[in-house]
């Protein structure tokens, strides 16, 4: 073998060696680039609803909380006719309450000489209102990991009407006062048929009867509703 071919074979063993040598840092250093991946799938999450309403019977019973000379508890009749999963309206809902005075009203009638039927004295007795009912949440929780609890949440708004007691200016003793209500809620499923549910509603009325005082009254009343009740699912799939 002449001197140039095995100065040639020497230098193709370096490379080898050479090669052998660096292979396992350049397979280490290309592991440690990122990799980018390409995925045009898009990941869903769909609950569906077990139990779907229909025509609801609700009967609720209730607090009135808000106004500084009464209390009241309440007692109210809803049918609400639920069209898709998501929309319902409230056709029927009528709710009566039983006032009592708080201290304050009190002391002012005995002490300060007020009159029991003094106009800042009116009362809520009997609220009507009629509602469109969203209801964007739906959901199941675990009860002590015992057993699935599915749930409901929704919101309300629509046109409402106070009567209020008394008031010495009209209607025998009677004021009544059209507003708006918007609200929200929450139902538990016990079964497809019935459901426990709480709300709490605001309601924003205007005092027209204070137009009639001397001199004029304008004014904005507000009610503040907190209900808890049982509904009947009827006509359900």
């Amino acid at each position: 073998m002449s001197a140039t071919n095995r100065s040639r074979h020497r230098k193709l063993a370096a490379l080898v060696v050479l090669a052998t040598a660096l292979a396992p840092g350049a397979a280490l250093a290309l592991s440690a680039l990122p990799i980018e991946e390409s995925d045009d799938r898009t990941s869903v999450v769909i609950q569906n609803r077990a139990f779907k309403m229909a025509h609801e019977l609700t009967l609720e019973a209730g607090l009135l909380p808000l106004d500084a000379y009464y209390k009241g508890v309440t007692g109210t009749l809803r049918y609400t006719w639920h069209f898709s999963e998501f929309q319902a309206l409230e056709l029927i809902n009528i709710t009566y309450s039983y006032d009592w005075n708080t201290r304050l009203k009190e002391s002012l009638i005995n002490e300060f000489g007020a009159l029991s039927d003094d106009y800042a004295f009116r009362e809520a007795v009997l609220i009507a209102d009629i509602d469109y009912v969203l209801k964007p949440f739906y959901g199941k929780m675990a009860l002590f990991n015992r057993t699935i609890v599915r749930s409901e949440f929704y919101l309300n708004v629509g046109p409402a009407y106070i009567l209020y007691l008394p008031s010495s200016i009209m209607f025998t003793g009677m004021s009544h006062r059209p507003g708006l209500n918007y609200g929200a809620g929450i139902r538990l499923f016990a079964a497809e048929w019935f459901s426990v549910r709480v709300d709490l509603r605001h309601y924003i009325v205007f005092a027209v009867d204070g137009v009639l005082q001397d001199p004029p009254r304008f004014e904005i009343d507000n009610v503040l509703y907190l209900g808890l009740g049982g509904s009947f699912n009827i006509g359900y799939d």
